[in-house]
């Protein structure tokens, strides 16, 4: 049964009380209850997996993140110390010669040496401390705060079973390791103190970083034995981590679900898979693809770098306040004198003239398909734009004594003429007609940049597109509401727009509204508000050929990225210029692109830009 079916029937099952389902004919009631079931199935998945999204981001995730910081501040000065100690000692070694007048230092004279600036027990100590607080070779920036999740085993023991057998859980190859452990999580937590290293042999590789040091080296347990707590929350990081990645999913839910099983079926996209790879210009291996990305960040780098206005700190950017520049000599002048050549004009006359330039009211196609036009019907078609466009109804529009302002006519022409296609058709000849134009073409833009936003309009019934945006508008039968996202290059010309529902996140709906543009030639960049920005739509804005740019809020608290040719399998590395000349992109405390992980989610990101094509 077609999806949207078997929505229209939970639907009515979640609505309709028991007598009126049980009126229903004996088929059409089966498939009610078995669609409502199935909804309500998935509603609790993903009921209980939000929980669990909620629980190890807020109360387990971000409070021990902030007691593992807190921890670290309180072991600074014990730590600046033992530095100190560490310190006096190798300033005593580099000082002390290699060659005496009585031939080469001995070990038992340095060590002597040593002991006049600080005792033998303080080094030692100083030693101890410094291998305590400090992160091994082995070991990540993350172990206090570990440490501590740990200490909060008794608030995810009593669910564990339960996400490990309840969930119907589902996964990609990469999380195939993920999902089998916690799958073996309860038996093995079942063994008690007695479950040792080798009960999970298997599952070795997903204990990484600082969780080794955790699990397998417990002081307080002896050797050989596993430290339950910390794989278990080793365990849920990588689970949780995978769940918002979709590596890991649920089989049957809506938020929490595959979100690969909406896209075209694998037969149909293996059929038209080489053809949008060609539409697109991209190859299956994304190496030429990654290089040229690498190549534009760092030229990006060397360009922002460059400004003195901006410096990268940490892997962090930070811009001086910038101040407006004052408006040119004669400025005020010229704009008072093109204000004033300006002709005063009625709307109607504005249409019916643009019109005569550019003849989009021709362009517009009847619904049947008839070619037959009467004379006077571009007045008519003035007269809708005008009705429709102002708000205001065809009762101001409407003159009796004129045949092409009956209401009759206009309510005929609405029909007619203005249907999907019919203004497509007239928006792209607006849209050819400005590219034409000297002063839109050199002085206005490329037409290569343009802006998507949204607005959105109040819609209180039940609509197909109707939903709330609880962030804004509340969740009330008020709030309910639709978008119209609009899309406009830098000439100031409307390319298209697309009616979607009034939802928090816009910015996939932008990407299919580019792929229904009006205009022929298509915008290089896209610029958006900071509501519709998120990670994954850069790469799939990147992949079907578009610059993503949405204009971040708090842009310095981003941590920025780098991304290394070496990785991609391609010689070369790329380097930024720096207040110093020209250095390596880490030494700017930039974090590294996992290039691995981009190659394993390519052929999905593949799949999904492909179903946006073909649909």
């Amino acid at each position: 049964m077609a999806p949207v079916k078997l929505a229209e029937l939970a639907a009515y099952g979640m609505s309709a009380k028991a007598p009126k389902i049980k009126q229903l004919e004996a088929m059409r009631r089966s498939a009610t209850l078995l669609a409502t079931v199935r909804h309500l199935e998935g509603a609790s998945v993903d009921d209980a997996l939000l929980l669990f999204d909620v629980l190890m981001a807020t109360r387990l995730l971000s409070r021990a993140a902030r007691a593992g910081r807190e921890q670290k501040l309180q072991s600074l000065p014990r730590l600046r110390k033992a530095a100190a100690d560490l310190a006096a000692a190798v300033a005593v070694v580099y000082e002390t010669p290699l060659e005496a007048e009585k031939g080469p230092t001995r070990a038992a004279d340095l060590v002597g040496r040593i002991e006049q600036v600080i005792s033998k027990e303080r080094l030692t100590a100083a030693l101890d401390l410094i291998a305590e607080l400090v992160p091994g070779e082995d070991n990540d920036d993350d172990l206090e705060w570990r440490a501590e999740l740990i200490a909060r085993f008794k608030t995810v023991r009593p669910f564990v079973d339960s996400l490990a057998q309840a969930i119907p859980w589902g996964c990609t190859p990469a999380g195939t390791p993920i999902v089998k452990a916690v799958k073996d999580l309860p038996t093995l937590l079942a063994r008690g103190k007695y479950a040792g290293v080798e009960h999970m042999r298997e599952h070795d590789g997903l204990v990484t970083g600082s969780w080794r040091r955790l699990v397998y080296h417990n002081p307080n347990l002896p050797d050989g034995s596993l430290d339950r707590a910390a794989y278990t929350f080793c365990l849920l990081e990588a689970l949780h981590g995978a769940l918002r990645r979709r590596d890991v999913y649920a089989i049957g839910a809506d938020r929490w679900g595959d979100p690969r099983g909406k896209l075209i079926p694998q037969p149909v996209w293996q059929v038209h898979r080489d053809s949008v790879l060609t539409a697109l210009g991209l190859e299956m291996d994304p190496a030429r693809h990654l290089q040229d990305l690498a190549e534009d960040l760092d030229a990006a780098y060397k360009q922002v770098a460059s400004n003195p206005a901006v410096t990268v700190k940490g892997g962090r950017l930070n811009l001086e306040k910038l101040e407006a520049l004052p408006l040119p000599d004669g400025y005020q002048a010229v704009h008072n004198a093109v204000q004033a050549m300006l002709p005063r004009i009625d709307y109607p006359e504005l249409l019916l003239e643009v019109n005569g330039h550019t003849g989009y009211f021709e362009v517009m196609p009847h619904l049947s398909g008839s070619e037959a036009r009467r004379p006077d019907l571009d007045i008519s078609q003035a007269g809708v734009l005008v009705a429709r466009s102002c708000n205001v109804g065809f009762v101001p529009v409407v003159k009796p004594g004129q045949p092409a302002l009956t209401l009759s006519r206009l309510l005929g022409v609405e029909k007619g003429y203005f249907h999907h296609e019919g203004l497509a058709a007239a928006s792209a000849t607006l849209v050819t007609a400005q590219s034409d134009i000297s002063i839109a073409v050199q002085d206005w833009g490329g037409g290569l940049v343009a802006s998507a936003d949204g607005l959105r309009f109040v819609v209180p019934v039940k609509s197909l597109h109707a939903r709330p945006n609880p962030v804004y508008f509340g969740r009330g039968k008020r709030s309910r509401g639709s978008t119209w996202l609009a899309v406009v290059n830098d000439r100031v010309m409307g390319l298209g727009g697309l009616v979607v529902p009034g939802t928090m996140r816009d910015s996939l709906f932008i990407l299919d509204a580019l792929h229904r543009l009006d205009a022929v030639e298509q915008p290089d960049i896209v610029t958006t508000d900071t509501a519709s920005y998120s990670d994954i739509v850069f790469g799939l804005f990147a992949i079907c050929g578009y610059q993503f740019a949405p204009r971040i809020a708090d842009i310095g608290d981003a941590q920025m990225w780098r991304l290394d040719l070496a990785d991609v399998g391609l010689a070369g590395q790329p380097v930024a210029k720096a207040d110093n000349g020209y250095r390596h992109l880490n030494d700017l405390g930039l974090r590294k692109v996992n290039v691995r992980v981009i190659r394993h989610h390519w052929a999905d990101m593949l799949h999904v830009a492909g179903s946006l094509v073909t649909n």
